[in-house]
């Protein structure tokens, strides 16, 4: 009863405690009516209202999973079935040929300049290949996306901020120099029908009859033949649609293509849904005590046999951003050449594409967000096809419009204050070696003339500066990641206490005189909340550990570089579009917990930390 619990009521039966696993099947609101029908009839009707109005309504966006255990291929289908069939609140549309639809989710990397990006470990540190970790293991990359807020269409521009306003994971850029980056990526995998409409001249007619095939992913298709669909709906798009793209002015419209290794393993792991810590350190994004079964479609180890034929497209829980299937049913290409992964970095051989996710066909193992493998593009009979290959696709833009260029230089002057300036003279650029050659001569007597002793110290300027430049970069990313894990802590807190009321009421009614089948089912139900809330508090000591582990990393940096990037985090915290006060006065904190850092020896409390923390939680205590 890991999901929560139902009542039932049946004729001639009065049992309301009676725990459902499958709670999507009524959701929150028909507990509440259950609850309500029955205990109106011994007098608490106002007293339930109010409070599970309160507590049993389900944060936004959160949605149950889709009813994956009913026979869904036993039907005929309809479109919904084969582009949504799992409507979720933050859902962007873009028209497809033949009134189809591509739905999309977004992902958002925190940004102060256009330069920033998301430093990421990507891979495993354990896919099942103990003699083959050059294939997938732990490597260092960055992520950013295509798009700031006023690229995008109107209507995205406001579901955007209202998404940030709700999570508060990820900041609305302004004035376009502080803010976030976007791109987006693919709900689901692309299906046999969405294949059709882009790919067939034709659209099906009005009578024609969808068959079991068509809410399927669309395999058995060459690397080719997938980035050619890309480009044949990117210029439908263009053609038709042109104002349902993302404009990034001078002509430059977003496009259609095939994600990044980055981006799609990025996203598969939960993208800004999800802590970076626990993109670094867990093999799938979290799975909220549900079994992997509940999320991928894939042959459970032991069994006899893999499943017959994929899944239609949405037919398991999605994950916390919102993608569906991105572990087991099809496996999926992406747009980035195979690499080995040597010394926590890919390696220089660039061989076949990447494909990620397994499929159904695979083991546990084998379809961890983390795991890496190459396809080739040809096999001796022509491109490489496989019947358990498909893919998703993202929606992007080039990062260097003209209508940027001001901007860019800026930035890039401000981040790069000592950078040597160019002469326009053709003399050759230093390079290590030869630094070192003139330092011989000097330390030799013999000494290198004034020129090679300015180039020395323009190098020695520039390598400081980009340090410096890093060494910045990852002070703010720490303070971000802390800022963020303050948020988590507040929402864990809220959960906990509302469990702890949930328990409550219900510890009320067991002194009540109750038929003991009633009886046994109450006590199930508060052993159940009992688990859960003891959960809850284990996670939010997790988080309150991690909280310290941030403010200490943070310490170790120069005061005065932290100064200046809390300066920005600041800045761009006073960016957020009805955000409220909260994150600035949960920064605030952070800030003074810093200062109690800062003293030999000085420590913060757990207590000291929760009770600041609980001062700036919006909901009512």
């Amino acid at each position: 009863m890991k999901n929560g619990f139902r009542f039932h009521f049946t004729a001639g039966e009065r049992n309301p405690f009676i725990p459902v696993r499958e709670r999507h099947e009524t959701g929150a609101f028909g507990v509440f009516m259950s609850m309500a029908e029955y205990f109106c009839r011994r007098m608490w009707c106002v007293v339930l209202v109010l409070f599970f109005t309160t507590l049993l309504v389900p944060p936004a966006g959160a949605v149950d999973c889709p009813a994956y255990q009913h026979k869904r291929s036993d039907r005929v289908p309809i479109v919904k079935d084969m582009v949504n069939p799992t409507p979720l609140p933050g859902d962007f549309e873009l028209p497809m040929p033949c009134g189809a639809k591509l739905i999309l989710r977004l992902v958002c990397i925190p940004s102060v300049y256009l330069f920033d990006d998301l430093d990421l470990e990507l891979g495993c540190t354990d896919c099942g290949r103990v003699r083959e970790r050059f294939m997938d293991a732990r490597h260092r990359t960055a992520l950013a996306g295509a798009f700031r807020l006023d690229d995008l269409p109107p209507a995205w521009r406001e579901q955007v901020t209202v998404a940030a306003a709700d999570r508060r994971a990820c900041p609305p850029p302004g004035d376009g120099t502080v803010g976030s980056l976007y791109y987006f990526i693919g709900k689901y995998e692309i299906s046999n029908y969405q294949w059709q409409v882009v790919m067939e001249k034709d659209c099906p007619g009005w009578d024609a009859t969808y068959t079991a095939e068509d809410p399927r992913p669309r395999t058995d298709v060459s690397w080719f033949e997938a980035v050619d669909f890309t480009r044949r709906y990117t210029e439908w798009l263009l053609k038709n649609r042109p104002d349902a793209l993302p404009r990034l002015a001078d002509g430059r419209r977003a496009y259609i293509r095939l994600p990044t290794e980055a981006e799609w393993e990025y996203a598969a792991r939960g993208g800004q849904r999800v802590d970076v810590s626990a993109i670094d350190s867990e093999a799938f994004f979290p799975l909220y005590d549900r079994p992997l079964s509940d999320y991928a479609v894939f042959t459970d180890t032991g069994a006899a046999k893999s499943p017959e034929k994929l899944a239609w497209i949405g037919t398991r829980c999605a994950n916390p951003l919102g993608l569906f299937d991105t572990a087991g049913n099809a496996a999926e290409m992406t747009l980035d050449l195979f690499r080995f992964s040597v010394d926590q970095r890919l390696h220089g051989a660039a061989g076949g594409f990447v494909i990620k996710g397994g499929s159904f066909r695979k083991h546990r193992d084998e379809i961890m967000p983390g795991r890496r493998e190459e396809m080739p593009f040809f096999l001796d009979q022509g491109p490489y096809r496989s019947r358990d290959l498909g893919f998703r696709v993202v929606l992007s833009g080039i990062v260097t419009p003209a209508s940027r260029t001001d901007m860019l230089r800026r930035q890039w002057a401000a981040l790069h204050p000592t950078a040597a300036q160019s002469t326009g003279s053709a003399e050759k650029a230093a390079t290590p070696e030869s630094l070192a050659a003139d330092l011989e001569k000097l330390s030799a007597g013999t000494g290198p003339d004034r020129r090679q002793l300015n180039r020395l110290r323009d190098y020695l300027r520039q390598s400081a500066g980009l340090k410096s430049e890093k060494e910045a970069q990852a002070a703010r990313a720490l303070i971000w990641k802390t800022l963020f894990t303050a948020e988590s802590i507040v929402n864990t807190t809220a959960r906990c206490r509302r469990l702890q009321n949930e328990l409550d009421m219900l510890g009320g009614i067991e002194k009540e005189k109750l038929p003991e089948s009633e009886f046994e089912s109450l006590k199930e139900n508060m052993a159940e909340l009992n688990q859960r809330l003891a959960d809850c508090r284990a996670l939010t000591d997790q988080l309150t550990n991690a909280y310290f582990s941030g403010l200490e990393e943070i310490r170790r940096h120069p005061d005065s570089l932290i100064q200046r990037q809390l300066a920005l985090v600041s800045a761009a915290l006073a960016e957020f579009q009805g955000a409220g006060a909260e994150p600035a006065q949960r920064l605030a904190l952070l800030k003074s917990h810093l200062g109690m850092l800062s003293g030999s020896g000085s420590t913060i409390s757990v207590e000291k930390i929760l009770q600041d923390l609980s001062r700036t939680d919006g909901e009512e205590q």
